[in-house]
């Protein structure tokens, strides 16, 4: 087990698992945490959202790892303080060749990810693993390498339906791979900018369902489909999307831009509003990381 290994899973998809690593990741390098972000999804996503694509050896190098035990390369230097492990279809081809093994009752296999990642892990100061929905054999390797669990949802009925799974999927290994997993709480996402009353309805939703045990993060990480499309395209974080927001704005008013007879770079009203979302949320989790390894 890594103690500062934070898996982010919810069995169900489009609950922001992958930009929520994103921007947990660059916010807490910014604030000066070393970082390794690991790609587990084959969709490789993590890639678009910090823009290192033609970098991307599309999870080959995790695959060596945990399959022949070779040293884990990493990509360095992604953001300051923050290197990543891609995913892409060579991790695809991992999780076949994991549930081959699976089925030849090798289960070694439940190890591979934590060979892999222990011999650089003290490098780190958090670990940060995107798990894709659903896939069983990803979220069984991570769930016995994994210190915590952070689970995204929108607290629709689907998104809920996979946090409980999740939840299973922890007592599950609790009760044999992992005593020491540990879920350390819920990230409410993709609520609306102006949707407070369904922001609360979720929440007040949630906590019927979990009970008051269960720590619900604040706050909401907020969403805008013109934020999402540009931050992924540019693959760009909220913080810097903002930046440059700022920057443009002050070079060249868009009043002025028309004037000229140019046309201004359009960007989402809501950037600065996500950039604090995260912030505020990387304070709380990575602050309850710090907490729960004090008392552990």
């Amino acid at each position: 087990m890594i103690p500062q290994m934070l898996l982010v899973l919810n069995s169900k998809g489009g609950v922001g698992k992958t930009s929520l690593v994103a921007g947990l990741a660059s916010t807490a390098a910014a604030s000066g945490w070393k970082v390794l972000a690991i790609d587990l999804d084959p969709q490789g996503n993590l890639a678009r959202d910090f823009g290192y694509m033609a970098k991307s050896d599309q999870g080959a190098a995790l695959r060596s790892s945990m399959i022949d035990g070779t040293p884990l390369e990493v990509l360095h230097d992604v953001r300051e303080n923050l290197d990543v492990v891609p995913g892409g279809s060579e991790t695809a081809k991992l999780f076949m060749e994991l549930s081959m093994a699976s089925m030849r009752g090798d289960m070694s296999f439940l190890g591979s990810l934590e060979r892999a990642v222990a011999p650089i892990a003290s490098n780190y100061s958090l670990v940060l693993v995107d798990l894709p929905p659903g896939d069983q054999i990803s979220h069984r390797v991570a769930a016995a390498a994994g210190r915590f669990v952070l689970v995204p949802t929108k607290g629709d009925a689907a998104s809920t339906d996979g946090l409980v799974e999740v939840l299973t999927r922890i007592v599950e290994a609790r009760q044999g791979i992992n005593p020491a997993l540990e879920l350390l709480g819920i990230a409410v996402t993709f609520i609306p900018k102006s949707a407070k009353s369904v922001d609360e309805q979720v929440r007040a939703n949630l906590r019927e369902l979990l009970g008051p045990e269960v720590v619900i993060f604040e706050p909401t990480i907020r969403h805008t489909t013109k934020a999402a499309i540009d931050l992924r395209e540019q693959g760009q974080q909220s913080a810097e999307y903002e930046g440059e927001k700022l920057r443009a704005e002050s070079e060249m008013p868009w009043y002025r831009a028309l004037a000229r007879g140019e046309k201004p770079k359009s960007f989402a009203s809501a950037a600065s509003g996500l950039a604090e979302d995260y912030q505020k949320l990387s304070e709380a989790v990575l602050g309850r990381i710090v907490q729960r390894l004090g008392e552990s």
